[in-house]
């Protein structure tokens, strides 16, 4: 099978950083900011479960 390899460079990532910036300010933006918190609780929490079980 062909896979073609997307190019990644600094324009991407540029363009990537923009799109969220706008995101994050716009009319959504404090739910999109609130979700993304509870989601970093959410992984911590797991961490520390894992680090308490091991």
């Amino acid at each position: 099978m062909n896979q073609q390899q997307i190019p990644f460079d600094k324009q991407t990532a540029v363009r990537f950083i923009q799109a969220v910036r706008i995101f994050a300010n716009s009319e959504f933006g404090w739910q999109a900011k609130l979700m993304f918190a509870g989601l970093m609780a959410l992984l911590l929490g797991i961490n520390g479960m894992n680090v308490l079980n091991s």
